[in-house]
């Protein structure tokens, strides 16, 4: 929550020490009816969120910069639209890896697409059973890295890089690949991600309220 908080003002005090003062003179508001109409202003901030998320808080505010309303959106990452269902668990292809969480196993595609860089997952141990603690449970994580970037939810920690992700998204730029970088045909295991790409669009947020 409080990454949410700081997203929010972040996008704010951008919005209002670059921003618009009216829709003449933003080419953001030109492009939006209720800018054009009451002369409001508009602006746009992204960054991840919750460690596996990129967050997206768009502000409108009036001539008097008071907030008038607020939009926020979470974009899954690979932690999400990169499980994939398999046929065979004791028999996995090379190219799907196993990982196993706190929920359980998952299966993950070993390549992703993200505008045009191919990225590869890397699965690694995060706890295990030792001698001085045997009853630690055994978990793993898994990261998708490219020749140039680390680490792709360390990423979109940068505001620019977030955008180009979630832009990627609507122009179909970011998928499962294959070890050539072309699309995949696997299908997404994770319940949310099969069916879109926002949170708002698969019922996360209503089913996570049901259940809480």
């Amino acid at each position: 929550m409080k990454k949410w908080f700081a997203l929010f003002f972040i996008a704010f005090f951008a919005f209002v020490l670059v921003g618009c003062n009216g829709a003449e003179e933003c080419e953001v508001c030109e492009e939006c009816p209720i800018c054009e109409e009451q002369n409001f202003g508009f602006g746009v901030g992204y960054g991840l969120v919750h460690g596996h998320y990129v967050g997206m808080v768009e502000i409108t505010i009036d001539a008097d910069l008071n907030v008038v309303a607020v939009r926020f959106e979470e974009y899954y990452l690979p932690y999400n639209f990169a499980q994939v269902v398999v046929a065979d668990p004791e028999n996995l292809p090379d190219d799907v890896l196993s990982v196993v969480g706190a929920r359980g196993t998952n299966y993950y595609a070993k390549y992703i697409s993200i505008n045009g860089v191919l990225f590869t997952a890397v699965v690694t141990i995060t706890s295990e059973p030792t001698v001085e603690n045997p009853d630690a449970p055994f978990r793993q994580a898994i990261t998708y890295a490219s020749d140039t970037i680390a680490d792709i939810e360390v990423w979109v920690e940068d505001e620019a890089n977030a955008k180009a992700y979630v832009e990627g998204i609507y122009a179909g730029t970011v998928f499962i690949a294959n070890a050539d970088g072309t699309e995949s045909d696997y299908v997404k295991a994770n319940a949310n991600a099969a069916l879109g790409w926002t949170k708002s669009s698969t019922g996360y947020w209503v089913w996570n309220a049901r259940d809480s």
